[in-house]
């Protein structure tokens, strides 16, 4: 039965509908992970735990969620490695662990759910020198994933919905990653689903015919053409998977490095102060710079991580 739910677990991960490739990716890069110790942050029920505890590692998993970490108590029991486990309620924003104390850092989908930079300087500072970081994150510019967070922002009124959807403060970022990498020798970056999403509903809703399955596959082939071929539509991937190996420096300064003002923070501050100041100078940077993306996502930012919107909400709410 062991042995079952092992081969079950394994095709959950390596066969995850959106997750597949990046978490192969990943895992290849990592390597064997026999005798690592390897933190798991945002572990949900702690299914990637255990997996990586099944390939000998030692595993700390933290989560917000404590019914989740009941689960992933639970799974790893159910599979024997239980003694390889340690799942800690808390957030990696401010993490209970020592400095340059894990082997492994491992992130899939979850800084989307924290305050990047305290996250970030948090997995930096426990890393240990030589030390590799995988992240797997969700990114902001793809246009129709846009309109359905804007869609999911607006229209959620069921109490679980609207949880959702206010835990959400913001999607990694180029900018973030790049500030990264000087603290490690080597990085390798890997994007996926800049069209494939569309066409992931349909999947589901043709329950996974053959037909189905045979159009996912020639749209997986020509996103990873697209994206091969023509660097700056990586940008407007959906998913972005992060290696990096041989972590350098202690030293974090680098993460603290204030960030240039960008065309969606200008349009935010015009929102809020409703000064022509701030558009005067949105406008000048796309025509000089020609950021068509960032004022995308400067409005997108606003309109799903402004409380105004939960005001907007609210009312909308009210009148139904």
């Amino acid at each position: 039965m062991t042995q079952d739910n092992r081969e079950k677990l394994n095709k959950e991960i390596l066969a995850d509908l959106y997750f597949e490739h990046a978490v192969r990716f990943v895992i290849n890069k990592l390597g064997d992970v026999h005798g690592k110790v390897i933190f798991d942050s945002g572990c949900g029920v702690g299914k990637m735990s255990v997996f990586f505890a099944l390939q000998g590692a030692t595993v700390i998993g933290i989560d917000k969620d404590r019914s989740r970490l009941s689960a992933a108590s639970s799974l790893a029991n159910s599979l024997g490695v239980q003694s390889s486990c340690l799942f800690l309620h808390g957030s990696s924003e401010e993490c209970p662990i020592e400095s340059d104390s894990i082997d492994i850092i491992f992130s899939k989908s979850t800084i989307q759910y924290m305050e990047r930079d305290k996250a970030l300087n948090e997995y930096v500072r426990i890393l240990k020198q030589g030390g590799s970081m995988a992240l797997l994150e969700n990114l902001p510019y793809n246009p129709f994933i846009i309109l359905y967070r804007i869609h999911r922002k607006l229209t959620a009124i069921k109490q679980k919905k609207t949880e959702y959807a206010d835990s959400i403060k913001g999607y990694i970022k180029t900018n973030d990653i790049d500030r990264l990498s000087p603290c490690f020798r080597f990085v390798e970056q890997r994007e996926y689903h800049l069209l494939r999403m569309n066409f992931m509903y349909l999947l589901k809703k043709l329950h996974f015919s053959a037909s189905a399955h045979q159009l996912d596959n020639l749209i997986s082939k020509i996103d990873t053409s697209l994206l091969t071929s023509i660097p700056f539509l990586r940008k407007l991937a959906w998913l972005v998977a992060v290696y990096y190996e041989d972590k350098q420096c202690n030293a974090m300064d680098v993460l603290h490095e204030e960030r240039t003002r960008s065309i969606g923070q200008y349009i935010a501050k015009a929102k809020v102060t409703w000064s022509p100041l701030y558009l005067i100078k949105a406008i000048y940077l796309l025509i000089l710079q020609r950021r068509l993306i960032e004022v995308m996502y400067g409005l997108y930012d606003y309109i799903c991580f402004s409380p105004s919107v939960v005001t907007l909400r609210m009312i909308s709410m009210d009148a139904l």
